[in-house]
């Protein structure tokens, strides 16, 4: 069931992903800017919290971020994503009252204790139907 506080306005998302960025970018050590990215990447292990929809059920699990960038994440995680998957992070895991962010996943690579998964951050007028389930 979503709550209200899952439902939060554009403006509050952006407050978070930014807050997580700012946060990421202090704590962070910062990738090279010799690499193929076009943006920088900040590099930091800390725990995450995934909600997705398997088989008509929610659930709620841990990840470990691996990098963050100002418009999405990768995080490694012991199970398998769907590309083009929809999940919500909460970013700020220990913070209850922080809102889930909408993501969508755009890759999911196995590394042999894990799988490397990296998501968009992507924010709606309005909820999509696959997250009114």
């Amino acid at each position: 069931m979503t709550t209200a506080l899952e439902q939060a306005p554009i403006s509050v998302l952006r407050e978070v992903i930014s807050r997580f960025f700012d946060e990421a970018q202090r704590r962070c050590e910062q990738q090279p800017a010799a690499q193929r990215r076009t943006e920088r990447r900040f590099h930091r292990s800390w725990p995450l919290a995934i909600r997705l929809h398997r088989g008509g059920v929610e659930r709620e699990i841990g990840v470990a971020l691996h990098n963050a960038s100002q418009h999405g994440i990768a995080f490694l995680s012991p199970l398998p994503f769907e590309t083009d998957a929809v999940v919500r992070i909460r970013l700020f895991w220990h913070d209850e009252e922080c809102p889930l962010v909408p993501a969508v996943v755009r890759h999911c690579t196995f590394g042999g204790r894990g799988y490397l998964v990296g998501c968009e951050f992507v924010l709606w007028d309005n909820e999509p139907e696959e997250l009114m389930e």
